[in-house]
């Protein structure tokens, strides 16, 4: 296979990562997605979005503390709660709209909390930050730098945030 970029090559390179970041945990998953309290339309988006997979590929795992940054309507945050387990701990916020309150509300998740910022969190309590179909969102990027920036270094165990 020849590229005739460097993009084409940073692209093969991803693609092999993913087909090789696919462990059998992952197949172990699965049931987590056949969840009812789970939308059709999220059942829908699970095929292009592959949760299971990206969420191997950064190495989330049972135990860990994650926050889903600007979690919409719940989407990542429900399945990152079956992810990470009763061990492990997903906090989602800051809450753009009252979506993933009412959704907590009718199926609530023991593991998981709503929070307004990173001021709200101890230092170094977090192993991973996502933030997956946001940054469109914010128009100002200076913002986003911003907000990237202050969860990063108040709050993460020496990992970098994710961005999907």
């Amino acid at each position: 296979m020849i590229f005739r970029s460097k993009w084409g090559v940073a692209l093969g390179a991803l693609a092999l990562m993913i087909a090789v970041a696919s462990p059998a945990s992952v197949t172990a998953q699965e049931s987590i997605l056949d969840d009812e309290s789970r939308s059709d339309a999220e059942r829908e988006r699970d095929a292009g979005s592959k949760p299971l997979e990206v969420y191997a590929f950064w190495g989330i795992e049972s135990g860990m503390t994650v926050v889903d940054l600007m979690p919409g309507g719940g989407y990542n945050t429900y399945i990152l709660s079956e992810v990470v387990g009763d061990a492990g701990k997903v906090y989602a916020g800051p809450n753009r709209n009252d979506n993933l309150a009412n959704r907590l509300e009718a199926n609530p998740l023991s593991n998981v909390e709503i929070i307004g910022g990173a001021g709200e969190l101890e230092a170094e309590s977090i192993d991973v930050m996502i933030t997956v179909r946001n940054v469109h969102d914010l128009g100002d990027r200076a913002e986003l730098i911003d907000i990237l920036l202050q969860w990063r270094e108040a709050r993460l165990r020496g990992h970098q945030p994710l961005q999907c």
